[in-house]
């Protein structure tokens, strides 16, 4: 078999090409919040209370490596424009309200730099360390 008789195959979306990060720079989540959409109705969809979390990042400890930005299930998270005394841009909450306290930024952080805590029924508490 030739190479001109392969069939050709499309990059995926987002994958780009020599120099991408592999992931698509933007994040399609971000904007207003999206409710998410069922197949089905749950039956204890009225019953279950949808936990709100509020994300701490400890700036002086991060590196910069954005992956709690890459992976973050609701896409609140951005890279701030400022740095931290290290020169790293670190992570900061763009919509904070989106936040449902699932801990996968702590998870993923290889500097442990960032985690999240339950948000109070107000919704706002006080920073907890930089």
């Amino acid at each position: 078999m030739d190479a001109s008789d392969r069939p050709q195959v499309a990059p995926a979306p987002g994958a780009g090409g020599p120099g991408a990060r592999g992931r698509a720079e933007t994040n399609p989540r971000q904007g207003a919040e999206q409710a998410m959409k069922y197949w089905r109705q749950p039956l204890d969809r009225d019953e279950i209370k949808v936990t709100r979390g509020r994300v701490e990042v400890i700036k002086d400890r991060c590196k910069g490596c954005g992956f709690c930005i890459a992976y973050c299930s609701r896409g609140l998270l951005v890279m701030s424009r400022k740095f931290n005394r290290k020169g790293y841009h670190y992570p900061e909450a763009a919509q904070p309200e989106l936040c449902v306290n699932c801990h996968f930024c702590e998870v993923i952080c290889p500097e442990f730099a960032i985690f999240s805590s339950e948000a109070d029924a107000a919704g706002d508490r006080p920073p907890v360390g930089e």
